[in-house]
């Protein structure tokens, strides 16, 4: 009986040293940089269908990077309003 314990005891950590046995991992990140000044971009023109999503800076390799404003497919129901409160 002992032996079937120990065997399965050794089994278990056996398992959890190659990996098999995973446990969950949590990791906050906190960022106390503030991110540069908004840059200013110019909007194209409007184009059917679509909406124009302004730039704006991400948290990446740690430091801020600029991500370039883009077109984005209009969604019927759907209303977009900026982060910076225009619409």
């Amino acid at each position: 009986m002992i032996r079937k314990i120990v065997l399965a005891t050794m089994v278990a950590a056996s398992l959890g040293t190659f990996g098999i046995i995973a446990t969950p991992a949590t990791a906050a990140v906190v960022v106390r940089v503030a991110p540069p000044p908004l840059r200013t971009e110019a909007a194209p023109e409007a184009r059917r269908g679509h909406v124009w999503v302004a730039g704006h800076w991400e948290w990446k390799n740690r430091h801020h990077q600029w991500v370039k404003g883009k077109w984005i497919r209009e969604r019927r129901g759907y209303q977009y309003v900026s982060r910076h409160g225009g619409a």
